[in-house]
């Protein structure tokens, strides 16, 4: 077992070495460089599910009962927050870092279910004023999701 790992953290430092002398990055970093205001719109995402989840909280809003019948089953709000946390911070990354030439279409789609999922919330109106404003706003980040294409490397 040991020496399994061991073996792993030696490839992992050779190929390091090969990409750090031939001045190439890896590809997680790459994804970053190659899409900075995707991910800038990733981390927006984040920053506002937490903005919805603290103006519930604030009042005492319990989004885990809170509960709509949407797309013919029950959806809470809280595990629809978590979900737009989880694609912005994992899932969407991992898509562009996988160099799959389908990521900004599984992106796009997966941002259209959960952009409406909010702005079915957004129009409940048991939904408390302080709770409509956050996810309003995070409806409309939703919205306006980049159209960044990856550079073309130079020939």
């Amino acid at each position: 077992m040991a020496l399994n790992n061991l073996r792993r953290y030696v490839r992992a430092f050779i190929q390091a070495l090969v990409l750090t002398l031939r001045g190439e990055q890896p590809p997680a970093l790459r994804a970053e460089a190659d899409y900075p205001q995707t991910f800038a719109w990733f981390r927006a995402t984040i920053a506002l599910v937490k903005q919805a989840e603290e103006a519930a909280a604030a009042h005492g809003f319990d989004a885990a009962a809170f509960i709509e019948h949407i797309e013919g089953r029950d959806l809470s709000l809280a595990t629809a927050l978590e979900t737009i946390r989880f694609h912005a911070a994992q899932e969407y990354p991992h898509l562009l870092r996988s160099a799959d030439p389908h990521a900004r279409l599984a992106i796009n789609a997966a941002n259209m279910n959960d952009h409406y999922w909010v702005a079915r919330f957004c129009q409940l109106e048991r939904l408390p004023e302080p709770v409509r404003a956050a996810l309003s706003a995070l409806e409309e980040h939703l919205r306006a999701v980049p159209d960044e294409r990856k550079p073309e490397a130079a020939s």
